[in-house]
C-alpha cells in the first residue's frame, strides 16, 4: 500500500506541474521498479478522486522521461501465449492505423480537390475499413474479459471503458459514411468534417488504449488469478479470431 500511495502522490505532483528534474535518484529507482499492479491501483485512485482519463494520459505522455512504460512492463510480465499479449498487439495495430489516419488527413487537408479515385482517398477508405473491423476487439473485451472484472466489483471503471467504446464506435461509423460521400459533397465540407472526426479519434483512441493497458488489464491480471479462467477466455477468443489476423 505504501508504494501505491507514493506513486499516487508522485502523479499528483506531476499533475500540479512539479518539474521532473526535482525528483531524486531514489524516486527514479522507485518508478523503474514499481509493478504493473501498483501502477494500475495508483491510477485508479486518481480516477476515483475525479481526475479525468485524458488528464491522467497527459501526465504520463508529458513525463515519459521519468515515468515507466506500463504497457511494456505488462508485456514483460505475461507469458508469450497469454490472451492479453494478443490484445496488446491489437492495440499496437490500432495505434498504427491512427497514425496513418492522422498523416493522410493532413495530406488531404492541403488538397484543392480530390475524388474517390485519388490514392490518398483510397488509403483513407482502407484505414476506415480496418478501424471498423477493430470493433471485434471491443466486443471481445466487453463479452469475454470485462465480465470477469465486473464480478470483482470494477463496475465504475468498466463504465468509463464501455462509454469510450460506444463513442469511438460512433465515430468509426461516421468516418466510414463520410468517406463514401467523397464524390457527392463539397470538398471543403468533406475536409472540415474529416478533420473534426480524426482530431477526435486520434486523441480518444490514444487515451482509451492508455487506460486499458495501464489500468484495466493489470487489474484483470491481478484479480483473475485462476489460470483456467484465462485459458478458457483465450480458447473462446481463438475461436472468434482477432483483429487483422487469425490466431488459428
Amino acid at each position: 500500500m505504501k508504494d501505491i500511495e507514493r506513486l499516487t502522490n508522485i502523479l499528483l505532483s506531476l499533475n500540479n506541474r512539479v518539474n521532473p528534474k526535482d525528483f531524486d535518484e531514489a524516486d527514479r529507482g522507485f518508478l523503474a521498479a514499481i509493478s504493473c499492479k501498483d501502477i494500475a491501483l495508483a491510477q485508479q485512485n486518481l480516477l476515483a478522486t475525479g481526475l479525468a482519463p485524458d488528464q491522467l494520459w497527459r501526465i504520463w505522455t508529458q513525463n515519459n522521461r521519468i515515468l515507466p512504460d506500463p504497457a511494456a512492463k505488462l508485456r514483460a510480465e505475461l507469458p508469450a501465449n497469454h490472451i492479453l499479449q494478443r490484445v496488446l498487439a491489437e492495440h499496437e495495430m490500432i495505434l498504427c492505423f491512427i497514425a496513418d489516419l492522422d498523416e493522410v488527413t493532413n495530406k488531404i487537408h492541403n488538397m484543392g480537390f480530390a475524388s474517390s479515385t485519388n490514392s490518398d482517398i483510397r488509403k483513407l477508405a482502407h484505414i476506415a475499413t480496418h478501424l471498423l473491423y477493430s470493433e471485434q476487439h471491443h466486443e471481445r473485451e466487453e463479452q469475454i474479459i470485462f465480465p470477469q472484472l465486473r464480478k470483482k466489483g470494477y463496475h465504475r471503471l468498466l463504465k468509463v471503458i464501455n462509454d469510450q467504446h460506444r463513442q469511438i464506435s460512433q465515430k468509426y461509423s461516421e468516418l466510414k459514411d463520410l468517406v463514401w460521400l467523397i464524390d457527392s459533397i463539397n470538398f471543403d465540407d468533406f475536409k472540415s468534417q474529416l478533420q473534426e472526426l480524426v482530431a477526435y479519434l486520434v486523441i480518444a483512441l490514444r487515451i482509451h488504449i492508455f487506460v486499458e493497458a495501464n489500468i484495466v488489464f493489470p487489474l484483470a491480471l491481478e484479480v483473475i488469478n485462476d489460470s483456467r479462467i484465462w485459458q478458457k477466455m483465450k480458447e473462446t477468443c481463438d475461436q472468434i479470431g482477432y483483429c487483422g489476423y487469425d490466431a488459428r
